[in-house]
């Protein structure tokens, strides 16, 4: 049977039982009680899609094909790259989108990849993952992950949530 405690009573479920764990008080103006040694249930949820991508947007990632179109695009336009400081300036001033997801499509199709004809949702995904790829490139991981989670619902919850 699933309990939930709320300031050590059960709100459903077997009321005669009592939370066995810790109890600890949150920070800031609530001070809401929590209870350890059952895992965490969040305040707030953000979905995650969990539908798969396109097929032909599977394969640019299984053969290689899209690791190898990062770093070519990369080395053939260092300079442009050159002039963004860091991840957030990156975010903030790489408009190329079109002129990327051409490049892209154009080095796909040479491996007989057609990703012309995507959902714009896939589009969308593999546009800010191509992004973010192109900054590991620049930055490293932290780069990557900068500018990954620039485009993350849940991270950008989180971000609106604590302001």
């Amino acid at each position: 049977m699933i309990k939930r405690f709320h300031d050590g009573e059960v709100l459903h479920g077997d009321t005669s039982a009592k939370h066995p764990g810790p109890t600890y008080k949150t920070l800031g103006d609530e001070k809401r009680t929590v209870y350890g040694g059952g895992g965490i249930t969040p305040d707030i949820f953000v979905g995650f899609d969990t539908s798969t991508l396109a097929k032909n947007i599977t394969a640019l990632y299984v053969g290689g094909t899209l690791g190898r179109f990062v770093y070519t695009y990369y080395t053939q336009h260092l300079p442009a790259f050159q002039s963004f400081k860091d991840p957030a300036d990156f975010v903030a001033g790489f408009h190329d989108d079109d002129k990327l997801w051409n490049s892209l499509a154009a080095y796909a199709a040479r491996d007989t990849i057609n990703i012309t004809t995507i959902p714009d949702r896939d589009k969308q995904i593999l546009q800010h993952r191509l992004k973010a790829m192109l900054a590991r490139q620049i930055w490293r991981t932290q780069g990557y992950y900068e500018v990954s989670n620039a485009y993350d619902p849940a991270v950008n919850k989180a971000l609106e949530t604590i302001k």
